[in-house]
């Protein structure tokens, strides 16, 4: 047995408040620290392969157990970690859908061995990829020690209440409620975004319903359709070619292909990937990829091409300018997007202009948002004033919108500068390695 320092650990902050089942990292590695009944329970679901059998199931995150010891504490075991951690209120409505059939089937894979969760909510659930999986293992409780009416009071608001809210198309309201950790969706709010239509799925209506809630639940969100709004952009990557090389390919996509193929980075970041073919190139060619954008329908399609790849594509709901801050007092219940998202290689393919243009942004502005995401290598389009687009928009007043400023703003933070074609012409792509601070 090896005791673990405590001075070399570090709590997780969103697993304060559980004393019996704390997680932690440490050298590298994510680890829970379970004592009493839950270190009891967790042995034997161990021992009798119910965990390995939720894994497999793809349920659950993959648990091990260690020879490890830490004091006070009877057992620890080791997660995988998943790489990009994301939370509810970046999920698409297919996202969120898949989040609550997840937890339905956990719940029902655990109601024979005499368990259930006694915290099912959506904050417990993480996307590996394009993948839902439930990560909090202290939440396996034996089924008499929590009541379905605590349960539907972790599981509505913060899963279903805000998935029928965006079925009812919306979406956007939603999604800013799920922000609030603490209260998610009310009673109130849930009647009042879907116009009362839902009265025999709030919480009241199931604990009433005899027989297997969860069955119930599964069944009626399975049948859940949100509707995507249209928008400038949502037809803009339709007409996709395949992502092996091709005559089909443009300059483009063969320079990105290139530099995929020379810097084999890990993790990418697609930023503004409507749908995300750039960030389903290089899942294919082995990287672990998060895919941003503002645009709904192209996160949805983006999420829908990934799952049916079985591609480690996580595609999220963010603005590049606004990333998700971290919130919290003191520990950071969650963290910055920054902290969770960086990654070794980011692509801003046809965005800079519309920063600029359209969004009011200059160039520092623009360099500063892609230092904080990217970890070694930036691969950024310049669409010049040339551009049959662009040129509607130029005006003298941007004078200074110049492939020569924009490179000189980059200097400031990376280096090693290899302008690539794009495509149309004259655009465009910088590869530049971000300088070692």
């Amino acid at each position: 047995m090896t005791a673990i320092p405590r001075q070399e650990l570090r709590f997780h902050p969103m697993s304060n408040g559980e004393a019996d089942a704390r997680l932690f990292s440490w050298r590298g590695g994510l680890y829970r620290a379970l004592a009493g009944h839950k270190a009891d329970l967790c042995h034997d679901l161990l021992q009798k392969g119910v965990i390995e059998h939720l894994v497999a199931k793809g349920l659950l995150i993959d648990t091990h157990p260690t020879n490890l010891t830490l004091e006070p504490y009877d057992l620890i075991v080791l997660h995988r970690s998943i790489d990009f951690p994301s939370y509810p209120f970046e999920w698409c409505g297919e996202m969120l859908k898949d989040a609550t059939l997840l937890i339905c089937d956990l719940q029902q894979e655990l109601a024979p061995l005499g368990l259930t969760l006694a915290d099912p909510h959506s904050w417990n659930v993480l996307f590996d990829g394009s993948k839902p999986v439930y990560v909090d293992l202290g939440s396996v409780v034996p089924a008499n020690s929590v009541g379905t009416k605590s349960q539907l009071y972790s599981f509505c608001p913060f899963v279903l209440y805000p998935l029928l809210a965006m079925s009812q198309g919306q979406t956007r309201i939603a999604r800013w409620l799920l922000h609030d950790a603490v209260v998610g969706v009310r009673e109130a709010e849930f009647s009042f975004l879907t116009k009362e239509r839902f009265p025999e799925l709030r919480i009241p209506a199931l604990v009433a319903q005899e027989g297997n809630v969860w069955r119930h639940i599964r069944e009626r969100a399975a049948d859940v359709t949100v509707p995507l709004t249209d928008t400038l952009w949502s037809d803009y990557s339709d007409d996709v070619p395949p992502l092996t090389p091709c005559d089909a390919w443009k300059a483009k996509q063969h320079n990105v292909h290139r530099v995929l193929c020379q810097l084999l980075p890990r993790t990418v970041l697609d930023i503004a990937a409507n749908r995300g073919w750039y960030a389903q190139l290089a899942a294919t060619m082995g990287s672990r990829v998060v895919a941003l954008d503002t645009d709904d329908a192209g996160i949805t399609r983006c999420y829908a091409d990934a799952r049916a790849k079985s591609l480690s594509v996580l595609p999220l709901s963010m603005d590049f300018t606004f990333p998700a801050p971290a919130y919290g007092v003191g520990d950071k219940r969650s963290a910055s997007a920054t902290e969770r998202l960086q990654c070794d290689l980011t692509l801003t393919l046809a965005l800079v202009h519309h920063l600029v243009f359209k969004q009011n942004r200059n160039f520092e502005m623009i360099v500063e948002a892609l230092t904080a995401f990217s970890g070694n290598w930036a691969l950024v389009e310049f669409i010049p004033k040339e551009d049959r687009y662009v040129s509607e928009w130029w005006s003298e007043r941007f004078c200074w919108y110049t492939l020569e400023n924009f490179i000189k703003a980059l200097g400031r933070r990376f280096c090693e500068f290899t302008v690539l074609p794009s495509y149309p012409e004259p655009r465009v792509m910088i590869l530049c390695k971000r300088n070692e601070e």
